[in-house]
């Protein structure tokens, strides 16, 4: 989720920075943005689970390296 909104926003595709007026006009904005969003998250999610599965290895081995017992 958080990287969805990363992407939405100042790290992607700068939502936020919207200079529309009308309602219809942003959430047709937003409806685009979204699925844009969601093909850029599709593309780095190898890259993204590899990160994860590092993260939770390195957290994993500061854990045992600390209490021997978990």
């Amino acid at each position: 989720m958080e990287q969805l909104f990363a992407t939405l926003k100042t790290a992607g595709l700068n939502l936020e920075a919207t200079q529309l007026e009308s309602i219809a006009a942003i959430q047709r904005l937003t409806v685009l943005a979204l699925s844009v969003a969601v093909r850029i998250l599709q593309r780095k999610a190898p890259a993204l689970r590899a990160e994860g599965r590092r993260k939770e290895v390195l957290i994993k081995t500061l854990v045992v390296g600390y209490c021997p017992l978990v």
